[in-house]
């Protein structure tokens, strides 16, 4: 079940973005304002908020850290679970959870000696790198954690996703050498850098926990803990026989920390802002603030008048609303009022450890959407992939200008959607920022299984269509750029002035009309290109391909993400996404030219194309040459594809649009065969999953038919 953004439903503020504009900032505020009361949202503001919001965030949010998501959630749902025995599951992520503590606190001290670490962190193992993923997908948890107990420099610290897809895939084995020096160097001599599912005997571990009501160590077989922790099932004290459940202990611990806290700050939830969520450890007001709501004096007393076995309900009642009613009326900051519910909800459901949250829980929940993208999305190809990918830039935008827009709604993302929001919310410092400009405060991802949770997450999955077409005009559920000819950012489409030229992007692909005198304009680079008598096609960044269509010239995208011509056999446009190839619609086409976007001149065919993220541009390449480095790996074109043909055929390969080359992977020297063979055996990737176990020129064949996709 996907999460929803919490937004609060006091009065939205307008914050600081990044070195804004004052146009943008502008933007910013005439939306907000436009929302405030439900009113319709002016549509040129909404554009140009759009605009706005893809450009912050088109660094953290990108087809590249998207792809590598994916990359990533696949490996996890494949290595790092047993679905078929959860005694053995969970002593593997309570495994993980003591591990990521460890290399986190190593992490924490190695960068106040090298700050350089904040930047390039070293790379965890698989199942830490697990457990951090889904501690960072609670941001206001996370920044909370890692803030108190580390110091301000480990919120800095993004997830290195890009980094470790590459190792996933097999790549990249030079980062992972200098992650393992690190944890031998740093971590305790008893932990091996890997740890699999397959090396944990749930048969030999124990967990330990202290009776909630007599404070006796009790031992737990993993059966026995997983009922207890993850199930809520009763555990009888073996020494005063009481009986009681995760609930109890939790509690317990939370009372523990507040009575030894040496200063206030170490209990999670109380350096929170009440309106921002920011982490504020010098915020005067708020310190004054809890001087008065945990006077150790107090609390004792209020404490002293618990049952034995204290429930949430209880402490609620008999503790925290006696101390808010007698202290509400002299807090400097309104908003702690309801400063005990961010203290108790980052205590609820924590038995053990230094979070304010439970890792196993949270892992447990996000394998539902990690399962749900490898066997919905991954293991479908790159169709599949390509239509997600597409969906997640370009809807993202508009979900994050819904919550300032519509900041009293529960709003609850697609899975397209909800794999940006996790994208994006990897580089917490980021995240932070953005939606703090955009909604006055930091927007949580709720993902709690709760019941209350779980009935608000689907009432408003419910109300989201509607919400969504009020502000939008179209289908939440159904990708529809209905646009113009250009893309003003990486996930936005708008209308051109021109009245013939209509162009429709639907989950399907791209179409283009057949209008004489059609123009085509490109937003992101300012390129705009005149009427062409011809049927021509021109390129631009970051991910748009438009032509003209003259009477000869129809040209239509299909899945899985190839671009073909019909009608006339001069007219030859292909595709390659996430970047773009175009070629004339003319004679000068068939005889293997194809024109250079900005210069109008031809070029060779066989030249090779390389720029920033695969963007195409012309260089000064033989076909031979050409070849030989799509062959080598030192140039990429799209995601998937080889050919194991000699280097002209490789050449014409790439020209047709018959084979599209890997972004994450580094192909080995050598010939065609090698090249082949080494997409055969799964020594490299192209794309996620499905092996292929024929020969190498049937292999080849498969792949330039589209057919299968090697695995990683």
């Amino acid at each position: 079940m996907p999460a929803t953004a919490v937004i609060s439903h006091e009065p939205v503020v307008a914050a600081h973005v990044v070195a804004p504009k004052d146009v943008d900032f502008a933007t910013h505020v005439a939306t907000l304002q436009s929302a405030k009361n439900d009113d319709k949202v002016d549509k040129d503001a909404l554009a140009k908020l759009l605009v706005v919001i893809a450009e912050q965030s088109k660094d953290v949010v990108s087809c590249d850290l998207v792809l590598a998501h994916l990359v990533l959630l696949a490996a996890f749902h494949q290595q790092l679970r047993d679905a078929e025995n959860e005694a053995k599951d969970l002593a593997f992520l309570c495994a993980a959870e003591a591990r990521y503590l460890a290399f986190m606190s190593a992490l924490g001290k190695a960068i106040a000696k090298d700050a350089s670490l904040i930047e390039n962190p070293p790379l965890p193992p698989l199942d830490v790198a697990m457990m951090w993923h889904s501690h960072a997908l609670s941001p206001i948890r996370y920044a909370d954690d890692m803030q108190r107990l580390y110091g301000p420099d480990m919120i800095q610290v993004a997830f290195p996703m890009m980094r470790l897809s590459k190792v996933t895939t097999g790549t990249n084995q030079e980062d992972l050498g200098a992650g393992r020096t690190f944890w031998a160097a740093h971590m305790p001599a008893d932990m091996p850098y890997d740890l699999a599912v397959a090396d944990v005997d749930e048969t030999a571990v124990k967990s330990k926990i202290a009776c909630a009501s007599c404070r006796a160590e009790q031992t737990l077989a993993m059966p026995e803990y997983a009922a207890f922790r993850l199930h809520g099932k009763e555990h009888t004290c073996t020494s005063c026989a009481a009986a009681f459940t995760a609930e109890h202990l939790a509690v317990r611990r939370f009372l523990a920390k507040v009575a030894r806290a040496s200063r206030l700050g170490m209990v999670a939830g109380t350096l929170q802002h009440p309106k921002t969520l920011e982490f504020v450890p010098k915020n005067g007001a708020n310190m004054a603030d809890l001087m008065k709501l945990f006077d150790k004096a107090v609390w004792k007393q209020h404490v002293a008048t618990l049952p034995s076995l204290p429930t949430w309900a209880d402490v609620e009642a008999k503790v925290l609303a006696p101390i808010m009613t007698a202290t509400a009326d002299s807090l400097m900051l309104p908003g702690n009022r309801r400063r005990f519910a961010l203290v108790v909800n980052a205590h609820r459901d924590v038995t053990t450890g230094a979070w304010s949250m439970d890792l196993v829980r949270a892992v447990r929940r996000q394998r539902r959407f990690s399962k749900n993208m490898t066997e919905h999305v991954v293991h479908r190809g790159c169709g599949a992939i390509h239509a997600t990918m597409t969906e997640a830039l370009v809807q993202y935008p508009k979900f994050l200008a819904m919550m300032a827009i519509r900041p009293t709604y529960a709003l609850v993302p697609t899975m397209s959607i909800d794999l940006a929001w996790h994208t994006h919310q990897l580089t917490p410092a980021m995240y932070a920022t953005h939606t703090r400009a955009l909604t006055g405060q930091i927007a949580n991802h709720d993902d709690s299984d709760d019941v209350e949770t779980e009935a608000a997450i689907a009432d408003g999955a419910k109300a989201m269509p509607d919400a969504w077409r009020a502000v939008f005009d179209e289908d939440y559920y159904r990708l529809n750029m209905h646009a113009g000819c250009f893309l003003k950012s990486p996930s936005l489409s708008a209308a051109t002035t021109v009245k013939d030229a209509q162009c429709f992007f639907n989950r399907c692909g791209f179409m283009q009309s057949t209008v004489k005198d059609a123009q085509c304009f490109f937003n992101r680079c300012g390129y705009a290109q005149s009427t062409v008598k011809d049927a021509q096609c021109f390129l631009k960044p970051p991910c748009l391909f438009a032509a003209t269509a003259v009477k000869n010239a129809q040209c239509f995208l299909k899945p899985p993400c190839l671009f073909a011509a019909t009608a006339v056999k001069n007219a030859q446009c292909f595709l390659k996404p996430p970047c773009l190839f175009a070629a004339t619609a003319n004679d000068t086409a068939a005889a293997g030219k194809t024109t250079h976007a900005e210069s109008g001149q031809y070029c060779a065919f066989s030249h090779c194309f390389i720029g920033t993220h695969c963007v195409l541009a012309a260089t000064d390449k033989t076909a031979n040459e050409a070849a030989q480095c799509f062959c080598n790996g030192k140039c990429m074109v799209g995601l998937n594809r080889p050919n194991d043909a000699q280097s002209t055929m490789v050449a014409n390969c790439h020209f047709w649009g018959t084979c599209q080359w890997a972004t994450h992977v580094e192909l080995m020297d050598g010939d065609a065969a090698k090249v082949a063979a080494c997409f055969r055996n799964g020594n490299c990737m192209v794309g996620p999953i499905r092996p292929n176990d024929a020969k190498t020129t049937e292999a080849a064949a498969c792949f330039r038919s589209g057919n299968c996709i090697v695995r990683p």
